[in-house]
């Protein structure tokens, strides 16, 4: 194999480490991690965000005329 070539896959080898290795510190730090193709949080973040949530119906008690309007028709 070329000389170059050899050095350049090295280089994705090498990158592709210190990626992973930064995926991982990021994972860690936002208490998530990446399963396949999915993002599994852990159970508090999920909680919180249950909290959080607002329904639909009181959604559509509180929103804005214009933003009810300009929003996505859905159709059953």
């Amino acid at each position: 194999m070329n000389e170059q070539i050899k050095k350049i896959v090295d280089k994705i080898y090498e990158l592709d480490e210190e990626l992973r290795s930064l995926l991982y510190e990021q994972q860690s730090q936002f208490s998530y991690k990446i399963a396949g193709k999915r993002v599994e949080f852990e159970k508090s973040i999920r909680k919180a965000h249950e909290k959080l949530k607002t329904s639909w119906f009181y959604w559509l008690l509180t929103v804005s005329p214009r933003h009810l309007l300009s929003g996505p028709l859905f159709m059953v």
